[in-house]
């Protein structure tokens, strides 16, 4: 349970051997998306391993993504709020030029005031207290803004966009694009 992505990454394998053993050829990397606490492990997933990441989508996080820095304002970013302790957590550095390469879709409703910062299940106090000094504690606009403009300044390749007149939820409209997003970046 300690590294669900580690779990996640062999039952790829172990798919991808049974769909060859069935005559299907398949990419090495693959596509993630997901919403809400989803979506939040895909951000955090696609830090941790974007060499296994073909394009990734992810909604409803919170208004915070993953940085990818070891320090904001001399505060430093532990993971999962920035890189910090990459090396010590995953045994390996963080793969900066691969992660700012793997395409990414994320997104946020603009009514979407489903927030788990302030609460303990989901960040420590340290946490919280650095996401809301750092990066604002209003999560619309103020926090998604500021992740945007921090991955703007770091050329992620990611659209950071906002759905106006939605809350938490996930529309068709929403869905039409994570899917053209995706067929964009399949070979």
């Amino acid at each position: 349970m300690e590294r669900i992505d580690l779990q996640l990454l062999a039952m790829v394998e172990d798919a991808k051997n049974i769909l060859a053993e069935k005559g299907f050829k398949l990419n090495d990397k693959f596509l993630m998306t997901g919403f809400s606490a989803s979506g939040t492990f895909v951000n955090r997933f696609t830090a941790v391993h974007p060499e296994k990441v073909l394009a990734a989508a992810a909604g409803g996080v919170n208004g915070l993504l993953i940085l990818p820095l070891e320090k904001l304002e001399n505060e430093s970013l532990n993971f999962p709020l920035g890189v910090n302790d990459f090396q010590d957590l995953f045994g390996k550095p963080f793969n900066t030029e691969a992660f700012k390469n793997t395409p990414q879709f994320l997104f946020m409703g603009e009514l979407d005031d489903n927030d788990a910062i302030p609460y303990e299940d989901g960040y420590d106090l340290d946490e919280r207290e650095l996401v809301f000094k750092l990066l604002g504690e209003k999560m619309q606009p103020n926090r998604w803004q500021k992740c945007r403009e921090i991955y703007e300044q770091k050329n992620v390749n990611a659209t950071v966009k906002t759905f106006p007149g939605i809350g938490h939820e996930q529309p068709e409209a929403v869905k039409d694009e994570i899917v053209e997003f995706f067929k964009n970046h399949i070979d």
